[in-house]
C-alpha cells in the first residue's frame, strides 16, 4: 500500500538574549548564536492513517507544552494529538524554559516558562506543519542500520558498554529523490559545555545539515535515543564549536555508510498503545539527606589535589545546593508515560526522558521489528537508571527522582507488550 509524505522547517532561534538550560553553573544570558534551531516536521498520509513527527533542537519538551500544540494542530489541521510524535534533540545550548519544569537542568516546581518564546516556537511549529501537510509526495521507505565508531562512548565508565546503533528511515519519491528521513542515535550534544554561552544544536545540527546536503537536500527528523549515560566527554578533542562541526559532519558520513544495507519496508498501518506509569518519588532523596551529602562533599574537595577531582565534586556540589531552591521536595509524584507506534514494520518506543543505554539496547533486541528509542519525547522526567547506577552514585543517581526498581518496571512493560 503506498502513501504520501510531505515536510517543513522553520527556524526557533529565539530574537534577544536568553538563558541557556541543560548546565547547573551557567550564570548569564547567551551572548551570540553558533547556528540557528529548528523545528522539523514529517507527515506521513496513507488511505487509513496519517502520522506527524514533530522534532525540536531544544533540550526537552514537558507534557504541558506538548498537550497545547497537539490541541492547536488538531483545532488547525484536524491531526490527533495520539498520531503526533514530539521529540527533542537535548541540545544544551537552547533557552531554558524547555522543558518548563527544569531550571539548570534540575527538576523544579517553579516553571520557568518565558511566553515570548514559547508564542514564537508555537507560531513556527503551525507554519511547519502547514508546509507539511500541503507538499504530499508518493513515496517508499527504505531502512538501514549501522555502528557508531570513535565518535561516543559511555559518559561514566570508560569502555564500558554504550548504545551504538544508528538507524535511518529514508522516504524517496518515484523520480529517486529523498524527501525525508528519520535518523536516530544515542549521544547526549554536550561538545559545547557549561562554559559556551552560544546558541546551538551542537553536533546534531551538523550531522543534520551534512546529511540533508548529501540525501537532495532534504528534511532530517533527528531522534535521540537511550543517551542517558552517553557522550563525546571521552572522545571529544575539544569543547569548541569547530569540534561540534567535525563529530556532526562525521556522524553523518557514518549512517551514510549504513545505506549499503537499505531495505525497503512497509509502513501499512498504526497501532499506538500508552503506559502510564504513576510512580511515588524517591524516598532516599530528602533534604537531611541532602545536608549531609554536602557536609561530606566538602570534607572531601579538602583532601583532594587533583583539579579534575575537585572540579568533579565542585559540580555535584552545585547540584544539590540548588535543590533546595528549586521546591524539588515538593515533587509528590511523577507520572511516566510510555508511548509504543507500530508503523508497518517500524517500532517507535517514546521515552519521556533520559534512559539508560543498558535498557534501551534490552529493548531494541527484543522485537522483530526495526525498532527505535524516542528519548526526550512528549515530556521530561529525568534519568530513568539501571538498578545498579543506583548503587554506584555519580551525577544521574544524584538527580533522577524515579525510585529504585522503577526502570525494570518500565522496561518489562514494553517487553511484554505483544501488540
Amino acid at each position: 500500500m503506498g502513501f504520501k509524505l510531505g515536510v517543513g522547517s522553520r527556524i526557533i532561534t529565539p530574537h534577544e538574549p536568553c538563558f541557556l538550560g541543560g548546565f547547573v553553573n551557567r550564570d548569564h544570558n547567551s551572548i551570540g548564536i553558533y547556528d540557528d534551531l529548528h523545528v522539523n516536521t514529517m507527515y506521513l498520509k496513507s488511505d487509513n492513517y496519517d502520522f506527524l513527527f514533530i522534532s525540536y533542537d531544544l533540550l526537552g519538551v514537558d507534557k504541558y507544552y506538548c498537550e497545547k500544540i497537539k490541541t492547536l494542530i488538531y483545532e488547525t489541521y484536524n491531526i490527533a494529538g495520539k498520531n503526533i510524535l514530539i521529540s527533542a534533540i537535548h541540545t544544551h545550548s537552547a533557552p531554558e524554559g524547555f522543558p518548563a519544569n527544569l531550571r539548570k537542568g534540575l527538576f523544579t516546581k517553579k516553571f520557568n516558562i518565558n511566553e515570548k518564546y514559547q508564542e514564537l516556537v508555537i507560531d513556527k511549529t503551525l507554519q511547519a506543519v502547514h508546509d507539511s501537510i500541503n507538499s504530499l509526495d508518493e513515496v517508499c521507505a527504505f531502512a538501514s542500520r549501522g555502528k557508531v565508531k570513535d565518535l561516543y562512548g559511555n559518559r561514566i565508565q570508560k569502555d564500558y558498554l554504550y548504545d551504538d546503533d544508528i538507524f535511518m528511515i529514508r522516504f524517496k519519491n518515484d523520480f529517486g529523490k529523498t524527501i525525508g528521513a528519520v535518523v536516530n542515535f544515542s549521544c547526549h550534544p554536550t561538545v559545547l559545555g557549561d562554559k559556551n554561552y552560544y546558541i546551538s544544536a551542537d553536533f546534531v545540527g551538523y550531522m543534520r545539515k551534512h546529511l540533508s546536503k548529501s540525501l537532495d537536500n532534504c528534511v532530517i527528523i533527528a531522534l535521540n535515543g537511550s543517551a542517558g549515560d552517553i557522550s563525546t566527554r571521552y572522545t571529544r578533542l575539544s569543547q569548541d564549536i569547530q569540534e561540534a562541526k567535525r563529530i556532526g559532519e562525521e556522524l553523518a558520513n557514518q549512517f551514510l555508510l549504513s545505506l549499503n544495507e537499505s531495505k525497503k519496508i512497509e509502513l501499512n498501518n498504526l497501532k499506538r498503545k500508552d503506559i502510564v506509569f504513576r510512580l511515588d518519588r524517591r524516598l532516599d532523596l530528602n533534604i537531611d539527606d541532602i545536608d549531609k551529602q554536602i557536609i561530606e562533599l566538602r570534607e572531601k574537595k579538602k583532601k583532594l589535589t587533583d583539579e579534575g577531582d575537585k572540579r568533579k565534586i565542585e559540580v555535584q556540589l552545585q547540584v544539590l545546593e540548588n535543590m533546595h531552591d528549586l521546591g524539588i521536595f515538593e515533587i509528590k509524584k511523577i507520572e511516566v508515560k510510555i508511548s509504543i507506534i507500530d508503523i508497518g514494520e517500524l517500532r517507535i518506543i517514546s521515552i519521556p526522558g533520559e534512559l539508560f543505554s543498558e535498557l534501551g539496547l534490552k529493548i531494541k533486541n527484543n522485537t522483530n521489528k526495526f525498532s527505535l528509542i524516542a528519548g526526550y519525547s512528549e515530556d521530561y522526567v529525568g534519568y530513568i537508571i539501571t538498578e545498579n547506577a543506583y548503587q554506584k552514585g555519580g551525577y544521574e543517581n544524584l538527580v533522577t527522582l524515579l525510585p529504585k526498581g522503577s526502570s525494570e518496571r518500565i522496561v518489562s512493560s514494553i517487553l511484554n507488550y505483544k501488540g
